[in-house]
């Protein structure tokens, strides 16, 4: 289990109309309270070490990043479609790492100048969330220490250099759960201790044998919908054949 040393905060960005005048900022923040992170996020475990063991790796590389002369910045591609647990993981890298997030809304920002200007003033330990990417960046202005995410739900209609690696260093497919995934996802909302292992295995049991009924249900229904697509198809056939046929006799 993670745990916290710090408070993070959630960074949204402000329009630039906003920007002058007496105390406006460039962004806007709340305590970052999400929930979130790797123990509950529905996901195979080891992809879950993965990660995890690529995010620790990344927090402890300052030096490498120095001695090679790159950037100490590292990125994220999570793709899949929508409602697979992309905002979870950025979550859980958060709480897992102790960093800020930065979410960027692009649709207020009108240029690079003012990209620019607002990665300027993001703080190391950070990850910059840009969601539902589907242009060019130049992502170049930011610090050291951040973390770059970028989410899509269509992976395939990107431009290719915007996703190279080098770029987008790690690409992360957030697909809808296989068995480990659902168990992981089934266990959070029982609420069971550790102790009622038991338990919870009699619950998920009784879960998955009540998917598996609905499954079959949701089966039956689309059968007996197809059933009467054809019922009408041949319904109207028939009309259409009845009516060829009295004109014929005619």
């Amino acid at each position: 289990m993670e745990v916290k040393n710090r408070e993070s905060k959630l960074y949204l960005n402000n329009p630039s109309q906003n920007w002058s005048g007496y105390n406006q900022t460039k962004w806007s923040h709340v305590t970052f309270e999400h929930p979130g992170t790797f123990d509950t996020l529905a996901m195979e475990n080891e992809k879950k070490e993965e990660i995890k063991n690529d995010l620790t790796k990344f927090s402890n590389s300052q030096d490498y990043y120095k001695r090679i002369g790159k950037a100490w910045k590292r990125g994220y591609l999570l793709h899949g479609p929508p409602g697979t647990g992309k905002s979870t993981m950025v979550a859980a890298m958060a709480n897992f790492l102790d960093y800020d997030v930065y979410d960027l809304e692009l649709t207020t920002v009108k240029d690079n100048t003012e990209l620019r200007r607002l990665l300027i003033e993001t703080s190391g330990k950070s990850i910059i969330v840009i969601e539902d990417i589907d242009c060019s960046l130049d992502l170049t202005a930011c610090g050291g220490e951040r973390i770059i995410v970028f989410t899509t739900n269509f992976i395939d209609k990107l431009d290719p250099a915007l996703i190279r690696k080098g770029r987008m260093d790690k690409h992360i497919e957030m697909s809808y759960c296989g068995f480990e995934a659902f168990k992981v996802l089934a266990m959070n909302y029982l609420y069971a201790e550790e102790e009622e292992h038991e338990a919870k295995e009699t619950c998920l049991k009784r879960l998955i044998v009540a998917l598996k009924e609905e499954n079959e249900e949701a089966k039956k229904r689309v059968e007996e919908e197809e059933k009467k697509k054809e019922k009408e198809k041949d319904i109207k056939r028939k009309r259409r054949d009845d009516q060829r046929e009295k004109k014929e006799d005619i």
